[in-house]
Protein backbone atom coordinates (compact mmCIF):
# COMPACT_ATOMS: atom_id res chain seq x y z
CA UNK A 1 0.00 0.00 0.00
CA UNK A 2 0.94 3.37 -0.80
CA UNK A 3 0.90 4.01 3.41
CA UNK A 4 -0.28 1.95 6.24
CA UNK A 5 -2.83 1.87 8.56
CA UNK A 6 -1.97 3.28 12.31
CA UNK A 7 -4.45 0.54 13.61
CA UNK A 8 -1.36 -2.10 12.86
CA UNK A 9 1.38 0.55 13.70
CA UNK A 10 2.68 -0.31 17.17
CA UNK A 11 0.59 -4.23 18.31
CA UNK A 12 2.01 -4.92 22.30
CA UNK A 13 3.94 -1.45 22.24
CA UNK A 14 3.84 -2.10 25.83
CA UNK A 15 6.38 -4.52 25.52
CA UNK A 16 8.68 -3.19 23.29
CA UNK A 17 11.90 -3.06 24.23
CA UNK A 18 13.63 0.74 25.71
CA UNK A 19 14.05 3.55 22.81
CA UNK A 20 17.38 4.31 21.39
CA UNK A 21 15.96 8.33 22.08
CA UNK A 22 14.29 10.07 24.86
CA UNK A 23 14.18 13.31 23.63
CA UNK A 24 14.00 15.43 19.85
CA UNK A 25 14.36 17.96 17.91
CA UNK A 26 12.27 19.13 14.87
CA UNK A 27 13.67 21.30 12.35
CA UNK A 28 11.32 22.14 9.24
CA UNK A 29 12.56 22.22 5.58
CA UNK A 30 12.23 25.09 4.35
CA UNK A 31 11.78 25.88 0.49
CA UNK A 32 15.29 25.70 -0.65
CA UNK A 33 16.50 23.36 1.91
CA UNK A 34 17.35 19.52 1.82
CA UNK A 35 18.11 16.89 4.20
CA UNK A 36 21.69 17.26 2.77
CA UNK A 37 21.54 20.79 4.29
CA UNK A 38 21.23 18.64 7.73
CA UNK A 39 23.74 16.78 7.26
CA UNK A 40 26.55 19.54 5.67
CA UNK A 41 25.47 21.21 9.10
CA UNK A 42 27.03 18.24 11.11
CA UNK A 43 23.96 16.83 12.47
CA UNK A 44 23.01 13.42 13.04
CA UNK A 45 19.36 13.15 11.67
CA UNK A 46 17.52 10.02 13.49
CA UNK A 47 14.73 10.04 11.12
CA UNK A 48 12.30 12.64 8.94
CA UNK A 49 9.00 13.63 7.53
CA UNK A 50 9.13 15.02 3.64
CA UNK A 51 9.42 18.45 5.12
CA UNK A 52 11.56 18.18 7.88
CA UNK A 53 13.97 16.69 10.05
CA UNK A 54 14.05 14.66 13.47
CA UNK A 55 17.77 15.11 15.95
CA UNK A 56 18.30 12.99 19.08
CA UNK A 57 21.08 14.80 20.12
CA UNK A 58 21.95 18.62 21.53
CA UNK A 59 24.75 19.02 19.17
CA UNK A 60 23.22 18.29 16.29
CA UNK A 61 20.24 20.39 17.24
CA UNK A 62 22.51 23.27 18.08
CA UNK A 63 24.42 23.13 14.71
CA UNK A 64 21.11 22.87 12.99
CA UNK A 65 20.51 26.38 14.63
CA UNK A 66 23.90 27.62 14.07
CA UNK A 67 23.16 26.59 9.79
CA UNK A 68 19.58 29.03 10.08
CA UNK A 69 17.29 26.08 10.62
CA UNK A 70 13.96 26.79 13.03
CA UNK A 71 14.64 24.32 15.06
CA UNK A 72 11.86 23.00 17.79
CA UNK A 73 12.10 21.36 20.79
CA UNK A 74 13.51 19.34 22.55
CA UNK A 75 10.05 16.94 23.20
CA UNK A 76 10.37 14.45 25.61
CA UNK A 77 9.63 10.96 24.86
CA UNK A 78 8.59 8.52 27.49
CA UNK A 79 10.73 5.63 28.39
CA UNK A 80 7.97 2.43 27.07
CA UNK A 81 5.71 2.64 24.89
CA UNK A 82 5.74 3.21 21.30
CA UNK A 83 6.38 6.49 19.35
CA UNK A 84 5.04 7.08 15.67
CA UNK A 85 5.86 9.54 12.88
CA UNK A 86 2.04 9.99 11.68
CA UNK A 87 1.57 12.51 8.23
CA UNK A 88 -1.97 13.73 7.56
CA UNK A 89 -3.87 12.45 4.14
CA UNK A 90 -6.11 14.63 2.40
CA UNK A 91 -7.18 17.95 3.71
CA UNK A 92 -7.51 16.83 7.23
CA UNK A 93 -5.25 18.05 10.21
CA UNK A 94 -3.19 15.36 11.59
CA UNK A 95 -4.28 16.41 14.76
CA UNK A 96 -8.18 16.41 14.13
CA UNK A 97 -7.92 13.40 12.14
CA UNK A 98 -6.22 11.90 15.35
CA UNK A 99 -8.46 13.24 17.81
CA UNK A 100 -11.29 12.16 15.37
CA UNK A 101 -10.84 8.35 16.10
CA UNK A 102 -9.04 8.16 19.22
CA UNK A 103 -12.40 9.17 21.42
CA UNK A 104 -11.92 6.88 24.44
CA UNK A 105 -8.42 5.62 23.79
CA UNK A 106 -7.34 9.10 24.07
CA UNK A 107 -5.39 8.30 28.01
CA UNK A 108 -3.30 5.48 26.23
CA UNK A 109 -2.70 8.05 23.16
CA UNK A 110 -1.35 10.85 23.22
CA UNK A 111 -0.01 13.49 20.60
CA UNK A 112 3.52 14.64 21.43
CA UNK A 113 3.69 17.63 18.79
CA UNK A 114 2.03 18.21 15.76
CA UNK A 115 2.01 21.27 13.11
CA UNK A 116 -1.02 20.62 11.32
CA UNK A 117 0.52 17.88 8.67
CA UNK A 118 3.04 16.29 11.01
CA UNK A 119 2.89 14.83 14.04
CA UNK A 120 4.61 12.41 16.82
CA UNK A 121 2.54 10.36 18.75
CA UNK A 122 3.34 8.03 21.56
CA UNK A 123 0.60 5.08 22.25
CA UNK A 124 0.97 2.30 25.08
CA UNK A 125 -1.61 0.19 23.60
CA UNK A 126 -1.63 0.34 19.88
CA UNK A 127 -3.29 3.41 18.00
CA UNK A 128 -6.71 2.88 16.04
CA UNK A 129 -7.63 2.92 12.73
CA UNK A 130 -8.11 6.59 11.60
CA UNK A 131 -9.86 5.24 8.33
CA UNK A 132 -7.51 6.48 5.96
CA UNK A 133 -7.36 10.19 7.68
CA UNK A 134 -3.53 9.61 8.11
CA UNK A 135 -0.46 7.59 7.89
CA UNK A 136 2.60 6.57 9.71
CA UNK A 137 5.53 4.48 10.77
CA UNK A 138 7.40 3.65 13.69
CA UNK A 139 10.38 6.07 15.13
CA UNK A 140 13.69 5.10 13.79
CA UNK A 141 16.22 4.05 16.47
CA UNK A 142 19.75 4.47 14.69
CA UNK A 143 20.50 7.93 12.68
CA UNK A 144 19.75 7.55 8.76
CA UNK A 145 22.54 6.36 6.31
CA UNK A 146 23.98 9.01 3.92
CA UNK A 147 23.77 8.37 0.40
CA UNK A 148 26.71 6.37 -0.78
CA UNK A 149 29.15 7.84 -3.34
CA UNK A 150 27.89 8.59 -6.75
CA UNK A 151 31.24 7.31 -8.30
CA UNK A 152 30.57 3.70 -6.56
CA UNK A 153 27.99 3.25 -9.39
CA UNK A 154 28.41 1.43 -12.54
CA UNK A 155 30.31 3.61 -15.55
CA UNK A 156 27.49 4.51 -17.99
CA UNK A 157 25.12 5.64 -15.84
CA UNK A 158 23.67 8.69 -16.94
CA UNK A 159 20.87 10.86 -17.03
CA UNK A 160 20.39 10.13 -20.45
CA UNK A 161 19.39 6.31 -20.19
CA UNK A 162 20.01 4.36 -23.82
CA UNK A 163 18.40 1.28 -23.35
CA UNK A 164 19.80 -1.73 -25.40
CA UNK A 165 17.89 -3.21 -28.05
CA UNK A 166 16.97 -6.18 -26.24
CA UNK A 167 15.17 -4.51 -24.12
CA UNK A 168 12.63 -3.83 -26.07
CA UNK A 169 12.04 -7.65 -26.41
CA UNK A 170 11.70 -7.83 -23.05
CA UNK A 171 8.87 -5.01 -22.71
CA UNK A 172 7.08 -6.52 -25.68
CA UNK A 173 6.67 -9.98 -23.46
CA UNK A 174 4.51 -7.55 -21.10
CA UNK A 175 1.03 -9.00 -21.81
CA UNK A 176 -2.64 -8.46 -19.82
CA UNK A 177 -3.85 -12.14 -19.47
CA UNK A 178 -0.43 -12.99 -17.08
CA UNK A 179 -0.49 -9.56 -14.81
CA UNK A 180 -4.06 -10.14 -14.29
CA UNK A 181 -3.80 -13.67 -13.86
CA UNK A 182 -1.22 -12.48 -11.06
CA UNK A 183 -3.66 -10.21 -9.32
CA UNK A 184 -6.79 -12.43 -9.38
CA UNK A 185 -4.55 -14.60 -7.85
CA UNK A 186 -3.23 -12.95 -4.71
CA UNK A 187 -6.94 -10.99 -4.51
CA UNK A 188 -8.69 -13.56 -4.20
CA UNK A 189 -10.64 -13.42 -7.78
CA UNK A 190 -8.82 -17.11 -8.77
CA UNK A 191 -8.61 -20.12 -7.15
CA UNK A 192 -4.70 -20.97 -6.36
CA UNK A 193 -2.44 -24.22 -6.21
CA UNK A 194 -0.19 -23.90 -3.03
CA UNK A 195 1.65 -27.20 -1.77
CA UNK A 196 -0.29 -28.91 -3.49
CA UNK A 197 -3.83 -27.91 -2.33
CA UNK A 198 -6.67 -25.42 -3.72
CA UNK A 199 -6.91 -22.02 -1.68
CA UNK A 200 -8.93 -18.74 -2.30
CA UNK A 201 -7.07 -15.81 -0.34
CA UNK A 202 -9.62 -13.82 1.39
CA UNK A 203 -6.82 -11.46 2.99
CA UNK A 204 -2.93 -10.69 3.13
CA UNK A 205 -3.12 -8.94 6.21
CA UNK A 206 0.20 -9.78 7.78
CA UNK A 207 -0.55 -11.39 11.52
CA UNK A 208 -3.07 -14.01 9.06
CA UNK A 209 -2.90 -17.60 8.59
CA UNK A 210 -3.69 -16.93 5.04
CA UNK A 211 -0.91 -14.78 4.58
CA UNK A 212 1.75 -17.08 4.72
CA UNK A 213 -0.02 -19.30 2.20
CA UNK A 214 0.17 -16.20 0.19
CA UNK A 215 4.28 -15.75 0.63
CA UNK A 216 4.32 -19.97 0.00
CA UNK A 217 2.57 -19.30 -3.41
CA UNK A 218 5.13 -16.55 -4.01
CA UNK A 219 7.72 -18.64 -3.36
CA UNK A 220 6.62 -21.79 -5.00
CA UNK A 221 5.69 -19.61 -8.32
CA UNK A 222 9.51 -17.81 -8.17
CA UNK A 223 10.63 -21.82 -7.52
CA UNK A 224 8.37 -22.89 -10.89
CA UNK A 225 10.02 -20.18 -13.33
CA UNK A 226 13.54 -21.89 -12.63
CA UNK A 227 14.99 -19.63 -10.45
CA UNK A 228 17.79 -21.36 -8.05
CA UNK A 229 17.97 -19.12 -5.59
CA UNK A 230 14.66 -18.73 -4.09
CA UNK A 231 14.18 -17.90 -0.53
CA UNK A 232 11.70 -16.57 2.60
CA UNK A 233 13.46 -13.86 4.99
CA UNK A 234 11.88 -14.17 7.98
CA UNK A 235 11.59 -11.25 10.48
CA UNK A 236 9.35 -10.74 13.76
CA UNK A 237 7.52 -7.68 14.99
CA UNK A 238 4.95 -6.83 18.11
CA UNK A 239 4.27 -10.86 18.49
CA UNK A 240 4.09 -11.84 14.31
CA UNK A 241 6.17 -13.76 12.48
CA UNK A 242 6.45 -12.78 8.84
CA UNK A 243 8.74 -13.38 5.65
CA UNK A 244 10.09 -11.64 2.81
CA UNK A 245 10.08 -14.21 -0.31
CA UNK A 246 13.15 -13.36 -2.38
CA UNK A 247 14.46 -15.20 -5.97
CA UNK A 248 17.50 -13.74 -7.29
CA UNK A 249 18.96 -13.84 -11.03
CA UNK A 250 22.75 -14.00 -10.59
CA UNK A 251 24.88 -11.52 -12.29
CA UNK A 252 27.38 -12.88 -14.96
CA UNK A 253 30.37 -10.41 -14.76
CA UNK A 254 29.42 -8.74 -11.23
CA UNK A 255 27.45 -10.53 -9.16
CA UNK A 256 27.91 -8.13 -6.03
CA UNK A 257 26.11 -5.17 -7.95
CA UNK A 258 23.21 -5.37 -6.89
CA UNK A 259 19.73 -4.20 -8.20
CA UNK A 260 16.07 -4.83 -6.08
CA UNK A 261 12.39 -5.24 -7.70
CA UNK A 262 10.24 -5.18 -5.22
CA UNK A 263 6.76 -4.61 -3.87
CA UNK A 264 4.62 -5.62 -0.97
CA UNK A 265 2.48 -8.62 -0.57
CA UNK A 266 0.35 -7.62 2.03
CA UNK A 267 -2.57 -6.16 2.55
CA UNK A 268 -5.26 -4.31 4.90
CA UNK A 269 -8.75 -3.34 5.11
CA UNK A 270 -11.23 -2.10 8.07
CA UNK A 271 -11.60 -6.09 8.88
CA UNK A 272 -8.43 -6.98 8.11
CA UNK A 273 -8.74 -10.46 9.49
CA UNK A 274 -11.84 -11.35 7.87
CA UNK A 275 -11.24 -9.39 4.16
CA UNK A 276 -8.46 -8.05 3.09
CA UNK A 277 -8.23 -8.63 -0.95
CA UNK A 278 -5.49 -5.78 -1.77
CA UNK A 279 -6.07 -6.00 -5.79
CA UNK A 280 -4.62 -2.29 -6.15
CA UNK A 281 -2.89 -2.20 -2.71
CA UNK A 282 -1.04 -3.65 -3.55
CA UNK A 283 -1.22 -7.25 -5.65
CA UNK A 284 -0.51 -4.74 -8.47
CA UNK A 285 2.25 -3.65 -7.33
CA UNK A 286 3.49 -7.43 -6.09
CA UNK A 287 2.13 -8.89 -10.00
CA UNK A 288 4.45 -6.69 -11.21
CA UNK A 289 7.41 -8.14 -9.48
CA UNK A 290 5.95 -11.43 -10.96
CA UNK A 291 5.84 -10.86 -14.17
CA UNK A 292 9.16 -8.70 -14.33
CA UNK A 293 10.89 -12.05 -12.74
CA UNK A 294 8.72 -14.08 -15.11
CA UNK A 295 10.02 -12.08 -18.60
CA UNK A 296 14.01 -11.12 -16.91
CA UNK A 297 14.48 -14.88 -15.52
CA UNK A 298 15.34 -15.81 -19.32
CA UNK A 299 17.87 -13.30 -19.76
CA UNK A 300 21.72 -13.21 -18.39
CA UNK A 301 22.48 -9.82 -16.91
CA UNK A 302 26.20 -8.35 -16.06
CA UNK A 303 24.91 -7.59 -12.25
CA UNK A 304 22.07 -10.01 -10.34
CA UNK A 305 18.68 -8.65 -10.07
CA UNK A 306 16.62 -9.50 -6.99
CA UNK A 307 12.61 -9.88 -6.85
CA UNK A 308 11.28 -9.29 -3.45
CA UNK A 309 7.81 -9.71 -2.27
CA UNK A 310 8.00 -7.68 1.31
CA UNK A 311 5.34 -8.26 3.85
CA UNK A 312 4.80 -6.40 7.15
CA UNK A 313 4.04 -2.97 5.02
CA UNK A 314 0.79 -2.15 6.67
CA UNK A 315 2.23 -2.41 9.97
CA UNK A 316 5.26 0.21 9.49
CA UNK A 317 6.82 -0.97 6.15
CA UNK A 318 8.54 -3.85 8.73
CA UNK A 319 9.87 -6.25 6.08
CA UNK A 320 11.40 -3.94 3.45
CA UNK A 321 12.96 -1.87 6.76
CA UNK A 322 13.94 -5.85 8.04
CA UNK A 323 15.88 -6.50 4.95
CA UNK A 324 17.20 -2.92 3.90
CA UNK A 325 19.08 -2.86 7.46
CA UNK A 326 20.32 -6.36 7.54
CA UNK A 327 21.71 -5.67 3.55
CA UNK A 328 23.23 -2.59 5.08
CA UNK A 329 24.75 -4.73 8.08
CA UNK A 330 26.28 -7.10 5.51
CA UNK A 331 27.54 -4.50 3.51
CA UNK A 332 25.50 -5.14 0.29
CA UNK A 333 26.57 -3.21 -3.19
CA UNK A 334 22.62 -2.49 -3.21
CA UNK A 335 23.03 0.17 -6.39
CA UNK A 336 19.28 0.75 -7.43
CA UNK A 337 16.13 -0.30 -5.66
CA UNK A 338 12.97 0.20 -7.50
CA UNK A 339 9.31 -0.16 -5.47
CA UNK A 340 5.91 -0.94 -7.36
CA UNK A 341 2.63 0.17 -4.79
CA UNK A 342 -0.39 1.45 -6.17
CA UNK A 343 0.14 0.91 -9.90
CA UNK A 344 -3.33 0.07 -11.47
CA UNK A 345 -6.22 2.37 -11.20
CA UNK A 346 -6.56 6.15 -12.26
CA UNK A 347 -9.67 7.89 -12.32
CA UNK A 348 -8.98 11.26 -14.77
CA UNK A 349 -4.83 11.80 -14.60
CA UNK A 350 -2.96 8.61 -16.45
CA UNK A 351 0.36 10.01 -14.49
CA UNK A 352 3.12 7.81 -12.56
CA UNK A 353 4.95 9.56 -9.36
CA UNK A 354 7.99 8.49 -9.76
CA UNK A 355 9.21 9.36 -5.61
CA UNK A 356 12.48 9.50 -4.67
CA UNK A 357 15.30 11.70 -2.24
CA UNK A 358 17.72 14.50 -4.32
CA UNK A 359 20.59 12.40 -4.43
CA UNK A 360 18.60 9.76 -6.53
CA UNK A 361 17.46 12.19 -9.12
CA UNK A 362 19.84 9.93 -12.18
CA UNK A 363 17.89 6.74 -10.69
CA UNK A 364 14.30 8.51 -10.98
CA UNK A 365 15.84 9.89 -14.61
CA UNK A 366 16.13 6.49 -16.01
CA UNK A 367 12.70 5.50 -15.13
CA UNK A 368 10.86 9.01 -16.28
CA UNK A 369 12.83 7.75 -19.73
CA UNK A 370 11.32 4.22 -19.82
CA UNK A 371 8.40 5.47 -19.16
CA UNK A 372 8.41 7.85 -22.29
CA UNK A 373 9.95 5.14 -24.42
CA UNK A 374 7.83 2.14 -23.79
CA UNK A 375 4.62 3.13 -22.29
CA UNK A 376 1.57 5.88 -22.91
CA UNK A 377 2.42 7.22 -19.08
CA UNK A 378 3.35 10.54 -18.12
CA UNK A 379 5.40 11.55 -15.41
CA UNK A 380 6.01 13.47 -12.13
CA UNK A 381 9.22 13.42 -9.88
CA UNK A 382 8.27 14.08 -6.75
CA UNK A 383 11.64 14.75 -4.46
CA UNK A 384 10.35 13.47 -0.61
CA UNK A 385 9.82 10.58 0.70
CA UNK A 386 7.08 8.87 2.62
CA UNK A 387 5.26 5.80 3.43
CA UNK A 388 6.32 2.91 1.07
CA UNK A 389 9.55 -0.17 0.92
CA UNK A 390 11.22 2.36 -0.65
CA UNK A 391 11.79 4.63 2.25
CA UNK A 392 14.09 1.92 4.41
CA UNK A 393 16.20 1.39 1.68
CA UNK A 394 16.96 5.08 1.22
CA UNK A 395 17.19 5.48 5.18
CA UNK A 396 19.92 3.08 5.11
CA UNK A 397 22.34 4.82 2.17
CA UNK A 398 20.67 3.01 -0.68
CA UNK A 399 19.17 4.32 -4.17
CA UNK A 400 15.25 3.74 -4.42
CA UNK A 401 12.26 5.18 -5.76
CA UNK A 402 8.54 4.50 -5.23
CA UNK A 403 6.37 3.90 -8.33
CA UNK A 404 2.74 4.92 -7.26
CA UNK A 405 -0.45 5.99 -9.74
CA UNK A 406 -0.99 9.95 -9.43
CA UNK A 407 -4.18 9.43 -7.83
CA UNK A 408 -3.62 6.82 -5.32
CA UNK A 409 -5.04 9.45 -2.65
CA UNK A 410 -8.61 9.80 -4.10
CA UNK A 411 -8.58 5.47 -4.62
CA UNK A 412 -12.27 5.03 -3.24
CA UNK A 413 -11.65 1.29 -2.26
CA UNK A 414 -7.85 2.64 -0.30
CA UNK A 415 -7.83 -0.06 2.91
CA UNK A 416 -11.59 -1.62 2.26
CA UNK A 417 -12.72 -4.63 1.39
CA UNK A 418 -13.90 -3.25 -2.12
CA UNK A 419 -9.93 -3.13 -3.25
CA UNK A 420 -10.97 -6.44 -5.59
CA UNK A 421 -9.60 -6.94 -8.78
CA UNK A 422 -12.93 -5.37 -10.42
CA UNK A 423 -10.98 -1.89 -9.78
CA UNK A 424 -8.33 -2.91 -11.79
CA UNK A 425 -7.33 -1.05 -14.86
CA UNK A 426 -4.85 -3.36 -16.21
CA UNK A 427 -3.53 -0.85 -18.88
CA UNK A 428 -2.01 1.29 -15.92
CA UNK A 429 -0.39 -1.71 -14.17
CA UNK A 430 0.74 -2.62 -17.31
CA UNK A 431 2.62 0.24 -18.12
CA UNK A 432 4.37 0.33 -15.03
CA UNK A 433 5.83 -2.96 -15.23
CA UNK A 434 7.06 -2.69 -18.74
CA UNK A 435 8.50 1.07 -16.70
CA UNK A 436 10.09 -1.35 -14.08
CA UNK A 437 11.67 -3.92 -16.87
CA UNK A 438 13.58 -1.70 -19.03
CA UNK A 439 14.69 0.35 -15.75
CA UNK A 440 15.95 -2.76 -14.28
CA UNK A 441 17.00 -4.41 -17.15
CA UNK A 442 19.13 -1.26 -17.88
CA UNK A 443 20.64 -0.66 -14.70
CA UNK A 444 21.63 -5.08 -14.43
CA UNK A 445 22.85 -4.56 -17.77
CA UNK A 446 21.69 -7.05 -20.45
CA UNK A 447 24.17 -9.60 -21.40
CA UNK A 448 23.88 -10.09 -25.39
CA UNK A 449 26.76 -11.99 -27.45
CA UNK A 450 28.77 -9.91 -30.02
CA UNK A 451 27.24 -11.30 -33.25
CA UNK A 452 23.86 -10.29 -32.04
CA UNK A 453 24.29 -6.94 -30.39
CA UNK A 454 22.91 -5.02 -32.97
CA UNK A 455 20.12 -7.02 -34.36
CA UNK A 456 16.86 -8.00 -33.08
CA UNK A 457 17.46 -11.64 -31.70
CA UNK A 458 18.92 -11.88 -27.80
CA UNK A 459 20.30 -14.69 -25.56
CA UNK A 460 17.33 -16.47 -24.49
CA UNK A 461 17.45 -19.40 -21.34
CA UNK A 462 15.96 -23.03 -21.13
CA UNK A 463 12.28 -21.64 -19.46
CA UNK A 464 8.86 -23.18 -18.51
CA UNK A 465 6.24 -21.04 -17.74
CA UNK A 466 3.62 -20.97 -15.75
CA UNK A 467 0.37 -22.17 -17.38
CA UNK A 468 -2.16 -19.66 -17.63
CA UNK A 469 -4.98 -19.81 -16.30
CA UNK A 470 -4.49 -22.04 -13.40
CA UNK A 471 -6.82 -23.50 -11.84
CA UNK A 472 -8.51 -23.88 -15.13
CA UNK A 473 -11.67 -25.52 -16.70
CA UNK A 474 -11.69 -26.77 -19.66
CA UNK A 475 -8.31 -25.44 -20.96
CA UNK A 476 -5.15 -23.74 -20.02
CA UNK A 477 -2.10 -22.86 -21.99
CA UNK A 478 1.24 -23.68 -21.47
CA UNK A 479 4.13 -21.43 -22.58
CA UNK A 480 7.91 -22.36 -22.71
CA UNK A 481 10.98 -20.94 -24.00
CA UNK A 482 14.07 -22.50 -25.98
CA UNK A 483 17.48 -21.08 -26.27
CA UNK A 484 18.12 -23.04 -29.40
CA UNK A 485 17.01 -25.63 -31.87
CA UNK A 486 16.54 -28.51 -29.82
CA UNK A 487 14.57 -32.00 -29.61
CA UNK A 488 11.57 -30.51 -26.61
CA UNK A 489 8.67 -32.94 -25.32
CA UNK A 490 5.72 -31.82 -22.98
CA UNK A 491 3.97 -34.25 -21.42
CA UNK A 492 1.31 -33.83 -18.50
CA UNK A 493 1.34 -36.37 -15.42
CA UNK A 494 -1.21 -37.17 -13.04
CA UNK A 495 -0.04 -37.12 -9.40
CA UNK A 496 1.32 -40.53 -9.59
CA UNK A 497 3.90 -39.69 -12.41
CA UNK A 498 2.07 -41.45 -14.90
CA UNK A 499 1.54 -39.45 -18.42
CA UNK A 500 -1.57 -38.54 -19.03
CA UNK A 501 -1.23 -36.55 -22.12
CA UNK A 502 2.04 -35.76 -24.92
CA UNK A 503 1.45 -32.30 -25.91
CA UNK A 504 4.41 -31.90 -28.15
CA UNK A 505 7.40 -34.54 -29.13
CA UNK A 506 9.48 -33.10 -31.83
CA UNK A 507 12.52 -31.33 -32.56
CA UNK A 508 11.78 -27.15 -32.17
CA UNK A 509 13.73 -23.89 -32.98
CA UNK A 510 14.63 -21.56 -30.38
CA UNK A 511 12.37 -19.03 -29.20
CA UNK A 512 8.84 -18.60 -27.44
CA UNK A 513 6.20 -21.74 -27.89
CA UNK A 514 3.25 -22.35 -26.18
CA UNK A 515 1.15 -25.46 -26.19
CA UNK A 516 -2.99 -25.83 -24.85
CA UNK A 517 -3.99 -28.83 -23.19
CA UNK A 518 -7.64 -29.48 -22.97
CA UNK A 519 -8.03 -31.38 -20.08
CA UNK A 520 -8.03 -34.67 -21.80
CA UNK A 521 -5.87 -37.81 -21.92
CA UNK A 522 -4.11 -39.07 -25.23
CA UNK A 523 -7.11 -41.10 -25.38
CA UNK A 524 -9.53 -38.29 -25.80
CA UNK A 525 -10.94 -39.12 -22.01
CA UNK A 526 -11.56 -35.98 -19.95
CA UNK A 527 -9.14 -36.08 -17.42
CA UNK A 528 -10.82 -35.66 -13.26
CA UNK A 529 -10.33 -32.95 -11.34
CA UNK A 530 -6.87 -32.39 -9.36
CA UNK A 531 -3.30 -31.42 -9.34
CA UNK A 532 -1.27 -32.55 -12.65
CA UNK A 533 2.37 -31.86 -13.89
CA UNK A 534 3.66 -30.71 -16.76
CA UNK A 535 6.93 -31.48 -17.89
CA UNK A 536 9.47 -30.11 -20.42
CA UNK A 537 12.18 -32.41 -21.59
CA UNK A 538 15.58 -30.92 -23.94
CA UNK A 539 18.63 -31.22 -24.89
CA UNK A 540 19.28 -28.33 -23.14
CA UNK A 541 17.75 -30.15 -19.64
CA UNK A 542 14.35 -30.05 -18.32
CA UNK A 543 12.19 -28.17 -16.47
CA UNK A 544 8.74 -29.02 -14.69
CA UNK A 545 5.38 -27.12 -13.13
CA UNK A 546 2.02 -27.42 -11.53
CA UNK A 547 -1.51 -26.69 -12.31
CA UNK A 548 -5.28 -27.62 -11.42
CA UNK A 549 -7.94 -28.81 -13.14
CA UNK A 550 -11.30 -27.87 -11.29
CA UNK A 551 -14.22 -29.09 -13.52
Amino acid sequence: MRSFSLALLIALAATSAARAADRLWIAPLEPGRTIEDAWGAGASVLDRFPDAVLVSDERSARALHRAGFAVRGPIRLPSFGSTDLVRSKGDVTVDVGLTRVLGERRPAVHILWADGTNAIVWSREGLPETDGLATGKPLRERPLGRPIAREVLPAGKTLSAEFPPVVDQMVDRVDSASYMQWIGDLAGSNEIVVSGHSFTIQTRYTPSAQCDTAERYVYERFLEMGFADVAFDPFAFSGTNARNVIATLPGTETPERIYILGGHLDATSRNPSVSAPGANDNASGAAAVLLAAEILKDYSFRSTIRFIAFTGEEQGLRGSAHYAEAAAARGDSILGVVICDMVAWYQNDYKLIIEGENAWDWLMQIMREACVQYTGLSTRLDYSSWGSDHVPFQNEGFPAFLAIEKEWDIYPCYHRSCDTTGMNKADFGLDVTRACIATIAHLAEPVVPTAVAGGESAPLRLALHANRPNPFNPSTTIRFTLPRSTSARLSVHDTAGRIVRILESRVLGAGEHERVWDGTSDAGLPAGSGVYFYRLDTDEGSRAGKMLLAR
